[in-house]
């Protein structure tokens, strides 16, 4: 739990001090393996590919067993995708959406971080436009639920919306995304790129413009 506090927090070397201290010979799981990778790699630390592959391998077994959890299905579909092992990653992705689809897999209906996680799995499948459903599940509870969904998928959500042409989900994510980080650079990148899509270009000017007096 303290790494999972520290890891959703964007505290990565607090994340790294907890893993060191672990005792020698101690027995991690495949997502704790991919957590530990991921802050390797933020931190640019040596290291990140191994624990990446060793998660990449652990989950594998945990997926194979009988109602393995939404988690262990994303987690390990991340790690072969940051192997760069694609063709791997799809089919893992295809074999979380087909547990789904036989009833064994469950989304918690009520929880915008698994509809997230279910929708990036759609998009890691194959199917595009199949992700856009989860992906507005997420942002609807996340309209009742403050803080519900984190900077970084409200960012994804908006971004995926609008690259496949789904304007109407992309603002939703936009407005989620403006309640949770409203001054950060890329909340406002989005807020342009929807109103120049949308030809005001005015509002996208005097929105960017004082954008461009710094770095």
């Amino acid at each position: 739990r303290r790494v999972l506090f520290r890891l959703e927090a964007g505290r990565c070397a607090e994340v790294l001090s907890l893993y060191s201290g672990l005792p020698g010979g101690a027995t991690l799981d495949g997502v704790s393996q991919y957590r530990w990778g991921f802050c390797l790699a933020e931190q640019r630390q040596p290291g990140a590919e191994e624990r990446y592959t060793k998660a990449a391998e652990v989950l594998g077994r945990e997926a194979a067993g009988a109602r393995a959890p939404l988690l262990v299905h994303f987690y390990r579909v991340n790690a072969l995708l940051n192997l760069e092992r694609k063709d791997e990653a799809k089919d893992a992705a295809l074999t979380a959406i087909a547990a789904w689809k036989a009833g064994q897999l469950t989304v918690p209906a009520d929880d915008a971080v698994s509809w997230f996680r279910f929708g990036k799995l759609t998009s890691d499948s194959g199917d595009a436009k199949g992700a856009l459903d989860p992906f507005r599940r997420a942002i609807a509870i996340a309209a009742s639920q403050p803080g519900a969904l984190r900077q970084a998928y409200l960012e994804r959500i908006g971004n995926y919306a609008r690259e496949q042409g789904d304007t109407e989900l992309s603002a939703a994510a936009l407005a989620e995304l403006e309640k949770v980080a409203p001054s950060s650079p890329k909340t406002l990148l989005q807020r342009a790129q929807l109103l120049i899509e949308a030809r005001r270009w005015d509002e996208a000017k005097a929105l960017l413009d004082p954008a461009g007096r710094g770095p």
